[in-house]
């Protein structure tokens, strides 16, 4: 399956066609350090990238701020748009992905 993504330093933004109809998903860019307990009313998820403990949740006032340029080249970026992949809703495949520049 083919996969396009802009990974901006906000969201990340995937597109791709399911048959002639093309879907699209959008995931805020909203991770920081450490790890959070789930709350029940919001989901969270947490990751880890070597020994660095990231958190992604959406009501973060904590957020790393992502709109730079150490960002667009970091692990951050690349767990960013691991992150929109997993919940994407696509069932785990193979995949050929297609990345904006920064």
């Amino acid at each position: 399956m083919n996969i396009y993504c802009d990974d901006g330093s906000t969201n990340v933004k995937l597109a791709w066609f399911e048959g002639d109809e093309l879907q699209t998903r959008v995931s805020a860019n909203s991770f920081r350090h450490g790890w959070k307990v789930a709350e029940f009313s919001a989901a969270t998820f947490n990751y880890q990238v070597g020994t660095l403990k990231y958190t992604w949740d959406s009501v973060s006032r904590d957020a790393i701020p992502t709109t730079n340029v150490e960002y667009q080249y970091g692990d951050l970026n690349l767990l960013a748009v691991h992150h929109a992949l997993l919940n994407s809703g696509l069932e785990p495949q193979p995949v050929s992905l297609t990345v904006t520049l920064p």
